[in-house]
């Protein structure tokens, strides 16, 4: 009799080409592990520019917040988007899931530029070193800290943008970073989907051209056809694992028709650097950043990392959206309220409300992300509940406030966070927020107590205690 064959917890399929294919968490990956709790994850979705929340010395309304603090629930939520116009109102989906964080201050003002600053501190909490344009953070961001202790060794986060400045652009063209390895030492962010996806696949080595093109022609499922179909017929799998190994495959296919067909049509495939053209086109910009939201969460799903950051707009997010069948002025001047990247510009009427819209762009944007990782099921349940997804900006409203920066986090961490609930936390310093989201993502302190000090070591440690389930 044949023996069936042991499964680890995370089985990955290899292939021609160096293809490697990281394959969901299943039911019979649990046989050598099967009290091993859940895997934990944390992705970070950052924007630029601040969001429109109220600012009464500009006579600017409240549009971003809900009226109230407290528990919040579907019902509620969805009030607070059609009667009051509130942003976070369109979350009302993942209200029994949501935690919406106001009162979360950055450590340190502005070291010659707001937008370069806040990028520093977002998700670092430290010191910034320099000025202006090219100021750098003096330490790691929580992604690193996450990558380090929760990902095979080795493995980086996975770090991508959506934005139109070029990699090596400088000064007023620097693209900006959030993700930081350590103390001046920044992570650039991938802004091509398809490089990304390459990278994760392991096609990324060679080069576009040669004997690995026709691999990169074809479909990852194609390519390990012969090892996916064996699996499919393997008698360790259940019902439900057969499903979930299905919607994974799906949802693959589906990203590879989306890259190879929206982005890489007319010859774009041979030249990479028409596909980095086309990438940072403002014209693609809306399925570039879907598809790198799906990239987070394909990333979580395969195993690839646990944890991995989006910044949607360069150092500053210049983007022209259209809205209401109109093309709007740049996003970073509708947040200035002026036609101008400073100040003295012609003044864009209804600025503030130009800026709502922008932001509601941006909710539908991360409910698509909470969406796929919600449609996951795994042997613990869905996906989203075994970690979390965080929206947050570089900084707090467009006039370049370092206080209260926003946070909305759709996930509980496997029920650390205390969900359903819009808390003001009262002004507290970042690291301490930052803390309570690397305890949430299972990350450890040496003593193996919890994480108290991460950030800049002068500023007052410890957690948000309200957060805590």
């Amino acid at each position: 009799m044949k023996k069936t064959p042991t499964l680890s917890r995370r089985w990955f399929l290899k292939g021609a080409g160096g293809v490697t294919l990281g394959l969901p968490l299943l039911d019979a990956s649990q046989a050598t592990g099967a009290t091993a709790p859940p895997a934990r994850f944390a992705l970070f979705v950052v924007g630029a520019n601040g969001v429109a929340m109220a600012d009464p010395g500009r006579g600017e309304p409240e549009t971003f917040w809900p009226t109230a603090t407290g528990p919040v629930t579907t019902e509620s939520l969805r009030a607070e988007d059609t009667q009051n116009g509130r942003t976070l109102g369109l979350l009302a989906p993942y209200a029994s899931r949501l935690l919406l964080v106001r009162g979360v201050n950055q450590p340190y003002g502005s070291a010659g530029c707001d937008h370069q600053s806040g990028d520093n501190m977002c998700l670092t909490s430290a010191k910034i070193f320099g000025n202006g344009n090219s100021s750098l953070s003096m330490g790691e961001s929580i992604d690193n800290r996450i990558a380090r202790e929760l990902n095979r060794p080795g493995r980086e986060p996975l770090t991508l943008r959506a934005g139109w400045r070029p990699n090596d652009g400088t000064g007023y063209d620097n693209p900006g970073f959030i993700s930081y390895v350590g103390e001046r030492q920044p992570r650039a962010a991938e802004p091509s989907p398809l490089r990304a996806y390459q990278r994760m696949i392991g096609l990324a080595d060679g080069g576009m051209t040669g004997s690995n093109l026709p691999l990169r022609r074809s479909s990852v499922n194609d390519l390990l056809r012969a090892q996916i179909s064996g699996l499919m017929a393997s008698r360790a799998l259940s019902v439900d694992d057969r499903q979930r190994l299905q919607q994974h495959f799906d949802t693959i296919r589906d990203m590879e028709v989306v890259m190879t067909t929206a982005q890489l049509e007319q010859g774009v495939l041979d030249s990479l650097a028409l596909v980095d053209n086309n990438v940072l086109s403002m014209d693609n910009h809306p399925e570039v950043v879907r598809l790198q939201l799906s990239l987070l969460a394909f990333a979580v799903t395969s195993g690839y990392s646990a944890t991995g950051t989006l910044k949607i707009g360069d150092r500053i997010d210049s983007q022209q959206w259209t809205v209401d069948g109109v093309k709007l002025p740049q996003f970073h001047m509708i947040s200035h309220r002026n036609l101008s990247d400073a100040s003295g510009g012609a003044v864009i009427p209804n600025a503030p409300e130009l800026h709502r819209k922008i932001d509601r762009i941006h909710a539908a944007d991360f409910l698509y992300l909470c969406d796929r990782l919600a449609s996951v099921e795994t042997p613990t349940g869905p996906l989203i509940d075994q970690g979390y997804a965080v929206w947050t900006n570089q900084l707090a409203t467009g006039w370049h406030q370092h206080n209260n920066q926003p946070f909305a986090i759709v996930g509980s961490g496997g029920g650390y966070l205390a969900v359903g609930q819009y808390v003001d936390a009262g002004g507290v310093t970042l690291n301490l927020m930052l803390n309570t989201l690397l305890n949430a993502a299972g990350v450890k302190a040496s003593d193996g107590g919890p994480v108290e000090d991460f950030g800049e070591q002068t500023l007052s440690k410890g957690q948000i205690s309200a957060l805590i389930a």
